[in-house]
This record gives C-alpha cells, sequence and structure tokens, in this order.
C-alpha cells in the first residue's frame, strides 16, 4: 500500500531509532571522541608521509584492545619484529632504543616487564600479509573467540596490492570487500584504513575509498606549527572541522596526545 511508504509511517519506530544511544567504538582520544561519538563501520585516515598516521592509529587500537575489542592489524611495511617493539615503546614509555639494547636503567626493566605483561594481554592480531577471501574467516574467528565487535586496520592500502599492473583495479577489489563486510556485519566489525596522499594532496590509490568511507580524517601539519591537526571532512552523522590537535610529546616512544590547551 502507498500509504505505508508516507515518509511519516511507523513513526514510534524512528523514534526508537533517533534516541538509541550510539555505539561506534571509542577510541580513547577524549575530544576526538566527543566530535565524533564512536567510530563508525568504515573509517579513512589520510595524510602525507612522515605525519604519524601509524602512530596516532597504534595508539587508537591499543586503547580499543584495552576495552576488550578484538583487533585485527594488516601492516606489509614493517614487520612482526618491528611492530611488537613499537607496540612495546607504546605501551612501556620507553624508546625503541633501550628495548632493542636491553641496557635498562632505574626502573626501565620494570616498566619493560609491565609493558610485555600487557601486550600478552591484549587482543591484538598482526597480519604482514593477507588475502580477500581469508578476511572474513578471520575476522569470524576473532568475533566468536572473544564475543566482541571486530577493529580491522588496514596499514595502508596501497600495501595490499598484488597487481601491480591494475593497480586501480586491485585497490578497489579490497574496497568493494570492506565495504561489503560492513554492510553484512554491520554494528559487529569496524574498519580502519589509512592511505597516503601524494605532492598534489590526492590520495594514491582510489578515489572509490571517498564513497564507502563514513568517516573521513585528515592529517595536516601547517608550517610554524609543532602540532598536527586532525580535521574531519566527512562524517555522515556529525559536525566537519577541525576534531583535535595532536602533539607527538614522546616522540621516541610512538604517542600522540591530545593538545588541552590550543595554540592560537
Amino acid at each position: 500500500m502507498l500509504e505505508d511508504k508516507h515518509i511519516a509511517h511507523d513513526w514510534p519506530r524512528y523514534e526508537e531509532f533517533r534516541l538509541r544511544k550510539k555505539v561506534g567504538l571509542s577510541t580513547g582520544f577524549k575530544e576526538f571522541d566527543s566530535h565524533v561519538r564512536g567510530l563508525p563501520g568504515i573509517t579513512t585516515l589520510v595524510g602525507a608521509t612522515g605525519l604519524g598516521k601509524s602512530y596516532f592509529t597504534m595508539g587508537i587500537y591499543a586503547n580499543i584492545a584495552r576495552q576488550g575489542n578484538p583487533v585485527i592489524l594488516v601492516d606489509k611495511e614493517i614487520g612482526f619484529v618491528d611492530v611488537r617493539t613499537r607496540l612495546l615503546s607504546h605501551l612501556s614509555g620507553l624508546t625503541e632504543a633501550a628495548i632493542t639494547s636491553g641496557k635498562f636503567i632505574n626502573d626501565e626493566e620494570r616498566r619493560y616487564r609491565r609493558g610485555v605483561e600487557e601486550l600478552a594481554q591484549l587482543p591484538i592480531y598482526y597480519f604482514d600479509d593477507i588475502k580477500q577471501e581469508e578476511v572474513e574467516p578471520y575476522f569470524l574467528a576473532a568475533k566468536d573467540l572473544h564475543k566482541k565487535r571486530v577493529f580491522l586496520v588496514i596499514d595502508s592500502v596501497n600495501r595490499l596490492i598484488r597487481d601491480f599492473e591494475n593497480r586501480r583495479g586491485d585497490v578497489d577489489g579490497w574496497l568493494t570487500l570492506f565495504n561489503n563486510l560492513k554492510l553484512k556485519y554491520d554494528n559487529q566489525l569496524n574498519t580502519w584504513i589509512i592511505c597516503e596522499k601524494n605532492k598534489e594532496g590526492e590520495i594514491k590509490e582510489s578515489n572509490t575509498i571517498e564513497y564507502i568511507t563514513e568517516l573521513w580524517l585528515d592529517m595536516v601539519q601547517l608550517k610554524g606549527n609543532d602540532f598536527i591537526s586532525l580535521i574531519c571532512k566527512k562524517q555522515r552523522n556529525g559536525p566537519r572541522g577541525e576534531i583535535c590537535r595532536l602533539t607527538n610529546k614522546y616522540p621516541f616512544c610512538y604517542t600522540f596526545e591530545e593538545l588541552t590547551e590550543l595554540p592560537t
């Protein structure tokens, strides 16, 4: 019946949805979370090389893992040993040099051991390579094991390319997969995708990602500033513009913090 298609049909159901508590994942960054109100199905983080996209992402997935949510980390760039070392540095507050040398002073060994113990408890699963047909089974295994929403981190999407003669088509295949998984497993899977910018300020991989992402974040550092601005370029259920400003307070420990007092 045509009446069933009226824009105001079944209004109580709309009211229930409107007032429902947002259930997106919390990042642990206060200002960020206050603007985003929970990570959506697909988030894209873009920025030029060397800004610290991976370090900021590490802080987010470490916080999410602390909440008991399993993290599937796909990183084909730095390798298993370096990922472990950087995570230990982040968790312990020790420099990478101190960890790899093993020459601890004062309370550094205690902090290292504490970091090792925490890392062993965090539900983080690392892949230095993965095929498209493997993503869903691993996601389901993590979901069934931990009984909580899964956080899939892709660092970065251009590293997933296998067919270099058809780079665009290969990337689009991955992005289609992520979008299909989002639709199939709503509220069970969140995907965080890192993309690189070229010298012209455009993303290197594919324009398709602009259409599938629900939250588009741009990391920018203006000349003369010692902080990095995180700008929301697209958000379906919230405001756009600058979300927060980040400072690398401990540059050798892979840790970003939000600036509480913003410089003018």
